[in-house]
């Protein structure tokens, strides 16, 4: 068995197996004869077994190997090495993943309620890094609509101190109580209770109160009010004993939801002529892209694009340079330092067809830039010259290669020995206005202009590899806030999830998160922006702080 599994002869070792299954041999607890198979522990030896029958894609097989070993990992008769509890481990989330695809929820149940620190008493294992696999098992029932298995999920979750994703649990309440499965119903919303997904009781000897927040559906306010009921039945039975009583709490967004609503429904026509104009646009003028560098409302946007429409219309041969760029409408004309056009909104078209007839030079002056970013890239050994718009000072194409050839100059004048390529995949900004470096939380350095070259090199070598931490670290949380961001638009039925740029990654995690948490119904249906204050914009999106109070 172990040679066929070490050849990776997997048909040849199913073979095996099924033969010995056939003969009722418990091969499990035979020692080897040749090689170091005699040394293999118990569980190293179900482990290669059941892989096999994995490998030879019998999952049914390969769970019934497990079944008849009871799932065992390590007992004192049969003691194991720490690789063979990983490796268990593994393979149990392998065997969870293909009979989760196939369907099979009441099987993967089983099976990730056997890993390792859960089933077995004798093996001490993390159970703090199984929170991710359960909750997505969950929420994969919870899809599928079987309810039962997610029942069950939720149970022993709670039993082995494994943390329940509150809204996925609230979800399910909800869903419990509209199927009429009342029992269940209140036996998770005590649980969510006592975990703290709701308010707790408050009160003394003399008055209860149950804070009952808006953002609950009917539901759960039902199952809050009738908990809330039979726990103070005693008080309820003698009224003079104590006060009960019960706070429905408010929220800015209930307060703003009909002013919302309004302005957003009274902003369908234009945003609708919005889309048409600027695809339109960039079907005639083969543009790659048009955005706003302001967040200007939507009819003030139509308007700037009429005005463009206008003068294709009146004047098509100065757009001819246009092609393939990206136009920005902002408050100054030009090109800026990453070679978007960028179209004042005061200009009037005269100026507008001066900038476009101007392209060619300013796309001349954009190719010189890049090749001094590559040669400061070559001298300060691979690292990336970058401008990140939404964090550095709008510049435009001039004022970018005026420093870019500085800096340039200031290194080659007084260069510094960096190894070839030692600093690729790190990245870099230049500035005018800081007098020493720095290294960015999102991983990237920001140099100045007039930065020494002997203290660059310092600098830049010392905080190398804590600038690749912290892009790693960045990149992660990214992907997870794009995660959060789609899950928070299915699931709360918003017609769009953005933020502002100064919001981080940082903030808008806990944001999402506490979304999907508090479930709340008067974001159903709307444009919802994360930012720093509370406002309701002239279009309808409403705007929050990432660190919105309930």
């Amino acid at each position: 068995m172990f040679g066929y599994y070490k050849t990776q002869q997997w048909a040849k070792g199913r073979k095996l197996l099924d033969a010995l299954t056939g003969m009722k041999i418990n091969f499990s607890t035979l020692k080897g004869l040749f090689g170091n198979e005699c040394h293999a522990s118990r569980c190293q030896i179900v482990n290669t077994a059941t892989e096999i029958f994995l490998k030879s894609g019998s999952v049914e097989k390969a769970m019934n190997i497990l079944k008849d070993t009871e799932w065992m990992i390590s007992s004192p008769m049969w003691p194991c090495e720490s690789i063979d509890v990983v490796n268990r481990h593994n393979l149990l989330c392998k065997i969870a993943e293909q009979t989760s695809q196939k369907n099979m929820y009441v099987e993967t149940l089983e099976v990730l309620t056997k890993l390792p620190g859960l089933h077995d008493v004798h093996c001490s294992f993390d159970v703090t890094r199984y929170d991710d696999i359960f909750n997505r098992h969950l929420w994969s029932c919870f899809k599928y609509q079987n309810l039962r298995v997610c029942c069950s999920i939720v149970e022993f979750m709670v039993s082995k101190n494994i943390s329940v994703d509150f809204c996925l649990l609230r979800k399910l309440i909800h869903k419990l109580g509209q199927q009429c499965l009342w029992p269940k119903a209140r036996s998770l919303y005590k649980c969510a209770l006592s975990l703290g997904c709701y308010p707790p009781f408050q009160g003394n000897m003399y008055c209860r109160l149950l804070s009952v927040p808006c953002s609950l559906s009917e539901i759960e306010m039902t199952l809050a009010l009738e908990v809330f009921i039979f726990s103070n039945a005693h008080d309820i039975k003698n009224p003079s004993t104590s006060a009960l009583q019960i706070v429905l709490k408010s929220s800015w967004l209930s307060s703003n939801e009909a002013s919302a609503t309004k302005k957003q429904k009274d902003s369908l026509p234009h945003r609708a002529e919005l889309k048409r104009l600027k695809k339109m646009l960039c079907h005639k003028l083969r543009l790659a892209d048009i955005r706003w560098q302001r967040s200007w409302g939507i009819a003030h946007r139509c308007s700037q694009l009429h005005s463009l429409s206008r003068l294709h219309q009146q004047n098509p041969e100065s757009l001819l340079n246009v092609e393939g760029h990206t136009i920005i409408f902002t408050d100054q004309s030009g090109m800026n330092a990453a070679g978007h056009v960028m179209l004042g909104t005061t200009d009037v078209h005269h100026q507008w067809a001066k900038l476009f007839e101007r392209l060619p030079s300013y796309s001349s002056l954009l190719a010189q830039s890049e090749l001094l970013k590559d040669r400061i890239s070559q001298l300060l050994g691979g690292i990336q010259v970058i401008h990140i718009e939404r964090l550095q000072p709008l510049l435009t194409i001039e004022e970018y290669f005026n420093t870019l050839s500085a800096f340039q100059k200031r290194l080659s004048s007084c260069w510094v020995p960096f190894h070839p390529r030692s600093l690729q995949g790190l990245q870099m900004t230049l500035e005018n206005d800081r007098s020493s470096p720095r290294l960015h939380e999102l991983g990237h350095f920001i140099i100045p202009s007039a930065c020494e070259p002997t203290t660059l090199q310092w600098f830049i070598q010392t905080k190398a590899p804590e600038a690749r931490r912290r892009m790693k670290r960045r990149d992660e949380l990214e992907a997870e806030e794009n995660d959060l961001v789609l899950y928070c638009l299915e699931s709360l039925s918003l017609k769009r999830l953005y933020k502002e740029p100064s919001v981080s990654s940082k903030q808008m995690i806990p944001c999402c998160r506490r979304l999907m948490e508090e479930r709340c119904p008067y974001v159903q249906g709307m444009r919802l922006c994360v930012s720093h204050f509370y406002s309701v914009l002239q279009d309808g999106d409403l705007c929050i702080p990432w660190d919105w109070k309930s």
